[in-house]
């Protein structure tokens, strides 16, 4: 006789006081799960479009304007929609609706660059018959994963087929001369990224899952842009921001970690006629920001890095963090209790599947976002991203339900928050 299981009498209480982490594939209609698997496909298009900060900007620039973005520099004062470009590295997408700025923006800020390996200005050698570039890894990448650590194998072949004095290294350079107009001393100038070459592809039997380089953290460039063109009519001020050299420390002139924001709202709002330093500011202060990043999943081969009840589970949806830093919060910036409230009452509008998630167990892991940035200027700021596996390696792994979900976030976060 077959058993039949018992029925928990508290089930209904545990469902309505305890917090559980639900896959978002559960008990998905044929409808959700084909919209999840097209925005999959969206993505990986995205993705191997823009392998490096400035193909990201590029493709962006071009995807807003066939939403009816206008560059702000040759936009006119009736344009709303406008499209910022800053020195081709990073770069923002602004939808104003409404002319009472102290009011604040709502602005999901992201970044576009990821670690990879740049070419030194003297690159080019040659050794033991073979040639050669000498690189400079950028941003946290484990150089276990790069072919013949940092140095880059480019090709054999001596010039003329004359084993002669630096003719391989000859062989090269009459190549990348012929073919892109390049001296040795161009490399001095140049900006050469070493990305891997191959295309973002569906990981997994039911192919639930992408894999690719640079989801960290093009991922939430993609999902915040896609959110803020899905935008129906509103009269908030909206923003999208793709910043640069997060993965080094903010630092630059297109990084958070500059007066880049002041410069932003100082050329949007004196697009419109304001010149007013004080209201901008008043502007910042009001503001809410989704710092859009992601955040280590959980990895059954590394269990004893985290701490399971507050680490991400994969396609169990966008994850929340309301702070980072490491140790005892060292170096966070950490969410005010009434804002991560709001978030959550955002979501709950819209039906969005989320986790809580930290980065790593105490004193174990840590890191951090440019959220600390926005906080600055007064902002209220969370993190909220995905899930990754292998993140800052050459092939990072999503879930194409955690990229569903945090886009369905985001949308949530401009119409509610």
């Amino acid at each position: 006789m077959a058993q039949t299981s018992k029925k928990d009498p508290n089930k209904a209480l545990k469902d309505k006081l305890f917090m559980i982490k639900k896959s978002v594939w559960d008990g998905i209609s044929p409808k959700t799960t084909k919209e999840i698997f097209d925005l999959g496909e969206e993505y990986k298009g995205f993705l191997n479009n823009c392998k490096t900060e400035r193909e990201a900007v590029g493709l962006l620039e071009k995807w807003s304007s066939g939403q009816g973005y206008k560059n702000i520099d040759k936009a006119a004062k009736k344009d709303k929609k406008l499209f910022i470009n800053n020195r081709g590295v990073s770069a923002v997408i602004a939808n104003i609706n409404n002319m009472n700025f102290e009011k604040g923006f709502h602005i999901i800020a992201s970044h576009i660059d990821s670690p990879q390996l740049d070419l030194k200005g003297s690159t080019l050698y040659e050794a033991d018959d073979m040639a050669f570039m000498k690189t400079h890894y950028y941003g946290g990448i484990k150089k276990y994963q790069w072919v013949e650590q940092l140095n880059i194998l480019v090709g054999s072949i001596p010039y003329k087929f004359k084993s002669e004095n630096d003719s391989i290294k000859l062989s090269i350079m009459d190549h990348l001369y012929k073919k892109y107009d390049i001296r040795e001393e161009d490399f001095v100038s140049a900006e050469i990224h070493l990305v891997p070459a191959g295309k973002a592809r569906d990981v997994g039997f039911d192919r639930s899952l992408i894999g690719a380089h640079g989801q960290d953290d093009r991922i939430c460039a993609f999902a915040g842009a896609k959110a803020l063109f899905d935008m129906e009519r509103t009269n908030k001020n909206i923003m999208a921001v793709f910043l640069d050299k997060e993965e080094i420390g903010s630092l630059s002139d297109a990084g958070a970690d500059s007066n880049l924001m002041i410069r932003i709202f100082t050329k949007i709002m004196g697009h419109y006629g304001v010149d007013d330093p004080n209201l901008v500011i008043k502007t910042m202060e009001n503001s809410k920001v989704i710092c859009a990043d992601v955040i280590n999943g959980i990895d059954p081969e590394w269990r004893n890095t985290i701490d399971p009840m507050n680490a991400a589970k994969m396609g169990c949806g966008v994850t929340i963090n309301k702070y980072g830093g490491a140790r005892g919060k060292s170096g966070a910036s950490e969410t005010h209790a009434e804002f991560v409230q709001n978030i959550r009452r955002a979501f709950a509008k819209d039906k969005v599947k989320w986790q809580v998630a930290e980065l790593g167990k105490v004193d174990f892991g840590g890191g951090g976002t440019v959220a600390m940035f926005f906080a600055y200027y007064g902002m209220d700021v969370i993190d909220c991203g995905p899930a990754l596996l292998s993140m800052h390696s050459t092939f990072e792994v999503a879930s194409k339900a955690d990229l569903y979900s945090t886009y369905q976030a985001y949308k949530a976060f401009y119409r509610h928050c």
